[in-house]
């Protein structure tokens, strides 16, 4: 570290009166039940309202301000850095612009406030606690799973680097250039995704025709549109990967957009593996649980793929139905709207083969409409993906950024 930098923990910033003490929401019995929740009021704040860099309220609780205003402890003021630290713990976010005196946190959240601002920024506290050594730190303290904790007294005792404030001010607007970047490009993914949804709706149900096609739509039934049975995934543990054996996909393989996840690849050691190999064209659905309806179109650029027990495997019949038309079809609402219906049928989660081929799709009156359809629609994929990968990019270059700055490694003394 820089020798003007100062090595201390959180407990000697409080010390210093540099910070104000750290708090939380309130225990015990005075802690507010979901009894107490109303439509409007002041925001009760939970760990899982701080996420991705943000402070969402439009998914939080409310709570009556008389009875808020009467609680110990938790009024966080805009201006405050917040710390998720039970449950899930490291999530980060400022509480910006409120339209209430105050917002109340509950025992999953830490607020940190700024009592001098001549030494410290609420900024360069956020990244700090964003920034891969303070985060590995914490999550040892917090320990493992779903009962991550790190209460007060803990907190306390973490490290904390404190810069001169001019480089700490250059240091929070390097960061904060790249999170506008990275916040454009969300917002820009946003719009696009909406508008991509917008022409399926016009697109997948007639409602609005592509130049040059004419004819009677139909419904017809997936069952109907497949040279084969629904076909059930192989009954086989996963493996740890060997580039000996194939790669399992698996429904926690498939993102929440129909893609394969190849970050965390397993492998499956089966005798009949290779009969379960996906071929082009193939389309596998989820048929339980929470992930019912999820869908994956195979690519060949995935590589080779054995398909597990809890996929369903439909083979189209390409003269009757595309594959990439089902698979944009198999992202529409009135897909889900049949989806939640039919897998709550038997009380819980759950579509099988059988029923999976009742499905009824609407279909142009030619494969060339169903076609062009699916070519605009796959071409607004990619360009959505493009978007992604570009923002990925920038995530990549703010951990490297945050990795050099926050360490002293790399100087912006002359910005100061």
């Amino acid at each position: 570290m820089p020798e003007e930098w100062e090595i201390c923990s959180i407990n000697k910033l409080i010390e210093n009166n540099i910070i104000e003490k750290p708090l939380d929401g309130n225990h015990g019995n005075i802690h507010p039940k979901s009894k107490d929740y109303v439509s409007d009021g002041i925001p009760f704040i939970m760990a899982n309202s701080v996420h991705d860099g943000i402070l969402d309220l439009n998914n939080c609780n409310f709570l009556r301000k008389e009875q808020a205003d009467n609680l110990q402890k938790g009024f966080s003021l805009a201006g405050d850095v917040l710390l998720t630290h039970k449950g899930t713990v490291g999530n980060v976010t400022i509480v910006g612009k409120i339209s209430t005196p105050y917002i109340m946190l509950t025992p999953q959240v830490t607020y940190y406030r700024v009592k001098d601002k001549n030494k410290i920024t609420n900024i360069f506290i956020r990244y700090f606690f964003e920034s891969g050594k303070f985060q590995a730190i914490l999550q040892s303290l917090a320990g493992g799973g779903t009962r991550s904790y790190i209460g007060i007294t803990k907190q306390k005792q973490l490290p904390f680097v404190l810069p001169p404030l001019p480089e700490q001010k250059a240091i929070a607007q390097s960061l904060s250039d790249v999170d506008a970047q990275i916040t454009a490009l969300d917002q820009l993914i946003t719009k696009k995704r909406n508008t991509k949804q917008g022409t399926m709706q016009q697109l997948l149900t007639g409602k609005k025709r592509l130049p040059g096609f004419t004819g009677e739509w139909e419904v017809k039934k997936l069952g109907d549109c497949l040279i084969k049975n629904p076909e059930y995934g192989i009954n086989a543990p996963a493996v740890p990967y060997s580039e000996n054996l194939p790669v399992y996909i698996r429904i926690t393989d498939i993102s929440e957009d129909g893609r394969f996840l190849p970050e965390k690849k397993v492998s499956v050691n089966h005798t009949q593996s290779a009969n379960y190999f996906l071929e082009t064209d193939d389309l596998v659905l989820a048929r339980t649980g929470a992930s019912t309806g999820k869908s994956y179109l195979y690519n060949l650029q995935d590589g080779k793929l054995v398909f597990a027990g809890f996929l369903i495997r439909v083979k189209v019949n390409p003269q009757k139905l595309d594959a990439q038309y089902l698979k944009s079809f198999l992202n529409t609402k009135a897909y889900w709207d049949w989806v939640n219906v039919m897998s709550m049928r038997s009380g819980q989660p759950g579509i099988n083969g059988n029923e999976y081929a009742q499905l009824h799709i609407p279909l142009p009156p030619t494969l060339e409409e169903q076609k062009a359809i699916a070519q605009i629609l796959s071409d607004m994929d990619a360009e959505i993906v493009a978007l992604e990968q570009k923002r990925d990019k920038y995530k990549a270059i703010k951990q490297g950024m945050m990795q050099e700055l926050l360490t002293g490694k790399t100087r912006l003394i002359s910005s100061y």
